[in-house]
């Protein structure tokens, strides 16, 4: 029988890259890329285990880490349960390779260059999924925080700093993350910014001040980046029925209606309800 080896890593991320290892070539799957990590020691948990890997491999610590997904990987001589976090970091720090050989700071469109194992492979499919997720035009603009000016503090801060990780990251779950902290501030009246970058014309003197805004400034709220995304959701949709994952984008639609709708109360029309929760499909 297999022995099951519970492993952690972290996927960290800066600018829309991500940091990849190579393995040396003293072990199993030597020579093939991977993220920072390891296997877990008596009694640790999987956070701990992966910033414990992480200072023992590179001689870095990071504080802020985000689940991100956990698989189960069969390899020839063992099972791996590999759980993966998240982190996004605002600078690249000094990095001291142990047990490694080579490092590399790339893009995900640029992840077909590299080998990796085969659960590492399972969690480029996931991060693949996210970016197929992302509205490109979404990598233009920035949060309009005035738009929030007289919400609560703590929690709107709490909110919009997931927001602002959604979009330096792509990671759906953190958009998820940002509407369950403070559903509320994501039903303030909303632009799709792609229908809006649509009829931008000179001649048009129709546009909201919310349009306006985006228009001049490249500035919209946090309830029109929700809005723009779960549109763009929509049409995608609308537009691979026969894709093979079709069902999991339906499931990433359904997380932002559950997000929204599950914890607040505000009071919704029905059209506004239809429109949202998008009847149509």
């Amino acid at each position: 029988m297999k022995k099951n080896i519970h492993v952690s890593c972290i996927i960290i991320m800066n600018d829309k890259k991500i940091l990849i290892l190579k393995r040396n070539s003293m072990g199993p799957r030597d020579n093939l890329w991977e993220f920072p990590g390891g296997k877990k020691e008596e009694n640790e948990n999987d956070e701990n285990c992966a910033k414990r890997e992480l200072y023992e491999e590179l001689n870095i610590r990071i504080k802020n880490i985000r689940l991100y997904k956990k698989i189960n990987y069969e390899y020839e001589d063992i099972n791996i349960i590999l759980t993966s976090f998240v982190s996004f970091i605002e600078k690249i720090p000094s990095l001291k390779l142990t047990v490694h050989s080579e490092y590399r700071w790339i893009k995900l469109n640029e992840i077909k260059k590299y080998e990796f194992p085969g659960a590492n492979k399972l969690i480029l499919d996931e991060l693949n999924f996210d970016y197929q997720l992302f509205p490109e035009i979404l990598d233009r603009i920035n949060i309009n925080y005035d738009s929030i000016y007289g919400y609560d503090l703590p929690l709107i801060h709490s909110s919009i700093s997931k927001i602002e990780l959604y979009l330096k990251t792509n990671i759906f779950d953190y958009l998820i993350d940002a509407i369950e902290i403070k559903p509320s501030i994501y039903f303030d009246e909303p632009i799709d910014i792609n229908d809006t970058f649509q009829k931008i014309n000179p001649e048009n003197k129709n546009y909201t001040l919310e349009e306006r805004i985006y228009i001049e400034k490249k500035l919209i709220s946090p309830s029109s980046i929700v809005w723009t995304v779960y549109q763009y959701l929509i049409k995608i949709i609308q537009n691979n029925k026969q894709s093979k994952s079709i069902e999991k984008i339906k499931d990433a639609k359904l997380k932002i209606e559950k997000a929204i709708y599950s914890k607040t109360k505000i009071n919704i029309s029905q059209k506004n309800f239809k429109r949202f929760m998008g009847r149509n499909i």
